[in-house]
Parts: structure tokens; sequence; C-alpha cells
């Protein structure tokens, strides 16, 4: 007993470290190392989560500058706004709207991603955030380039020109996979399927949005299904938006 004793006070002496979400901003310094799932998938996304929300929030700021601009701009014609008129320009070309003042392609490019299936693709394009292209190119979403930078996938086949591209931080990658999802034609039934449930006043959730992402993988419909999958077993729902209505009736669907 006595020895269990001591053993027992020299365990509680030792020095006990918790790891605390609040210690990762990416997922280098020491996030490979998290062995318990929970933790890890804990940490992932409170990594992720607010970075997300954030790049959301910014299209939702350039999405109401529009909307103001071209209610107000068509009907006073304001020639000496000069900087509206060029972050307006700005945004029609970064989001590939061939007429600037054609408001119809702003409503249905200039809108949030669902937040869940967004950790989602994070999660399942890079193995949780361990992905080698995560660590080399802060590259979670598996986004290709055809450029001159960027890496070399180990089993890229013969013939096959695409790289991964290189983001400077996470931030980026958030925000290129989304403007990819806004703007990209392969995910056109997306974009529609959003403004539909827009325009029905139905919130669009992750588990929606996720049977239209056929083409962002080579397994097809399988691919959406592991989406969903993913999202149900992590609770991610809950983090998507509600339709609500403002004091005037018009819905706010995001």
């Amino acid at each position: 007993m006595l020895k269990i004793f001591f053993k027992l006070l020299f365990l509680l002496s030792l020095p006990i470290t918790l790891i605390s979400a609040q210690d990762f901003t990416d997922f280098t310094h020491g996030y490979e190392k998290l062995r318990n799932t929970p933790a890890r998938k804990g940490v992932f996304v409170e990594i992720l989560l607010p970075k997300v929300q954030a790049e959301n929030a910014t299209i939702l700021e350039d999405r109401a500058f529009v909307l103001k601009f071209l209610n107000t701009y068509l009907i006073t014609y304001n020639a000496n706004d000069r900087d509206s008129i060029y972050r307006l320009a700005k945004l029609a070309k970064r989001y590939r709207i061939k007429r600037i003042y054609d408001k119809e392609s702003y409503i249905n490019k200039l809108a949030p991603i669902p937040t869940s299936m967004v950790l989602a693709q994070a999660a399942v394009e890079s193995a949780w955030g361990t992905s080698r292209f995560v660590k080399l190119a802060n590259n979670i979403f598996g986004v290709w380039t055809w450029g001159k930078e960027g890496i070399v996938p180990e089993h890229r086949e013969e013939g096959k020109h695409h790289k991964i591209k290189i983001y400077k931080n996470l931030e980026d990658s958030i925000r290129g996979y989304m403007l990819n999802l806004n703007r990209n034609p392969a995910y056109r039934e997306f974009r529609a399927k959003r403004l539909k449930f827009a325009n029905e006043e139905k919130s669009y959730k992750g588990t929606d949005s996720a049977d239209t992402m056929t083409n962002y993988s080579g397994i097809g419909h399988k691919y959406n299904e592991i989406l969903k999958s993913t999202i149900r077993k992590n609770g991610w729902i809950q983090y998507d938006p509600h339709v609500v209505k403002n004091k005037r009736n018009t819905k706010k669907w995001w």
C-alpha cells in the first residue's frame, strides 16, 4: 500500500499540460501529434470555423454593397461616385460577371457557402488537416492549378499537367475555394439550387448543397454521400444559417 501511495503522489506531482484549441491557429506546430480523434476534430473546427465565417461575412458585405449601389446608382446616376463604380467593376471581374450592372448575376454569385459543407470538404480533402498539401501549400480543399507554381501530386497520371495550388495561408485557401464555387461553371447547379432555396425562403444547408458537388471529385455521387455523412456525424448542420424575416417582412436568407 505504501508503494502505491508514493506512486500516486509522484504521478500527481507531474506537470499537467492541457491541449487547448486556442493553442492552434493552423495545422502546424504540433497539430499532427494530436492522437485523440475527438480532440483533433474539435481543434480542426476551432481552427477553421472562424475563418470560414469571416470569409462568408466578407461575401455578404460585398453583396450588400452591390445591391445598395445598383438600387441607388441606376436611379440617381451619380457619375462622381467613381470609387463605388471601381469597386463594382472589380467584383464583376472577380466573379466573372459579363455585364457590370447585371443585378441578377450578382445575386446568383455573391452569396455565402454553407459552413457545414465547407468543413466537410476541408475534412475530406485534407484528411482532417494532416495531408501533405496542407503542410506544404496551405491547400485544404485539394484545389488544382495549371500555372507554373504548384506542387506536383505524387501519383499524377502520365500526360497530366495539373498541380496542387499553393496558398499563403488558410484564409487564402478558403477564399479561393469559395470563389471557385461561386463562379466556376462546374458548380452552376450549386448556385441555382442556392438561389431557388432563397426564393422559396428555405435554409440552404450543407446537406442540401452537398448533393451538387458531383463535379468536385472523380468518384461522382459517392462523394456527395461522403460529404453528407461527414456533416451529420459531426453535427455541423448547427453552423448553417436559418431563414429569418426582418421588420419589413423581407427575407434575410443568410
